[in-house]
C-alpha cells in the first residue's frame, strides 16, 4: 500500500512530492513466562461460611503456589467477589445463597512449569482455571527486530514504486512513523476435571506474533 502525494514547499520553490509507504515486520516467537488466571469459587447460603470457607480454600492455594517457589510478587489478585445467587420458577425470583469468587493472576516465569502449577492449584483446591496466556520477558528485544524489518519492508515497496512506474522515488525514507503493535498470546482456556495421579496436564506454549507497523515518506525528485 502506497499513496503519492504533491507537496507545496513555497510560492517561490517548485512542486515537491512525496511517497507515502506502510512497512510492516512480524516475528514468530516462542514465549518463555505465562500468566495464569485461577482461583476459588465457593457457594453456600450462609454468607459467613461461604467467606471462611473460600478464606481458607484460597489461603491452602497460595500456599501450595508458593511452595513451587513462585514469588509473592508474581501472584496478584485480581477479582475478589460476593454475589447472590438465584434460581427462577413461574418467573419467581427465589434465593439460593451467596458466591463468593477469589481469582489470583500467577506469573509463571518458566514456561515448562505451566502445567504443573495448575495441577498444583487444582488440587489444593482451586477450581477455575479462566485462563492461560503466553508472553515473552523481554519484548523490547523482539519489537526493535520487528521494527527494522518493517522499515525494510517500507524500502522494499518505495523501490517496487520505483522499479515499477520509474517515478523518482529516494531509496532512504526522510520520514518514519512507528504504529507499534504486539499481538498477545492467546489465552487458552481450561476445563478442570476430576484431580488424578496421571502426569502433569501438557500445555503447549505454541508461537506469539510481535509485530511492528511504521508509516514511512520517501521524497520523489
Amino acid at each position: 500500500m502506497y499513496q503519492s502525494y504533491p507537496h507545496v514547499r513555497s510560492a517561490q520553490s517548485n512542486p515537491l512530492s512525496y511517497l507515502r509507504v506502510t512497512g510492516e515486520g512480524t516475528l514468530s516467537v516462542r514465549p518463555d513466562q505465562a500468566d495464569i488466571s485461577l482461583g476459588v469459587i465457593t457457594k453456600h447460603q450462609s454468607l459467613q461460611t461461604a467467606q471462611q470457607t473460600n478464606t481458607q480454600t484460597a489461603s491452602q492455594v497460595l500456599e501450595a503456589l508458593r511452595q513451587l517457589e513462585i514469588p509473592s510478587e508474581n501472584i496478584q489478585t485480581t477479582t475478589y467477589r460476593i454475589d447472590m445467587d438465584y434460581d427462577y420458577k413461574d418467573g419467581e425470583q427465589i434465593f439460593r445463597g451467596y458466591r463468593v469468587t477469589n481469582i489470583v493472576q500467577v506469573t509463571v516465569e518458566d514456561i515448562n512449569q505451566v502445567g504443573l502449577v495448575v495441577d498444583t492449584a487444582v488440587n489444593h483446591g482451586a477450581n477455575t482455571v479462566n485462563h492461560i496466556e503466553m508472553k515473552v520477558a523481554n519484548p523490547n528485544v523482539y519489537q526493535q527486530q520487528a521494527l527494522s524489518l518493517a522499515i525494510k519492508n517500507a524500502q522494499a515497496k518505495a523501490h517496487t514504486v520505483r522499479q515499477t512506474n520509474g517515478l523518482p522515488v529516494q531509496t532512504s525514507p526522510f520520514k518514519i512513523k512507528e504504529i507499534r503493535f504486539q499481538e498477545p498470546g492467546r489465552p487458552q482456556t481450561m476445563v478442570l476435571g476430576v484431580s488424578t495421579d496421571s502426569p502433569t496436564t501438557p500445555i503447549e506454549p505454541g508461537e506469539i506474533q510481535i509485530k511492528s507497523i511504521v508509516e514511512a515518506t520517501f521524497l520523489m525528485g
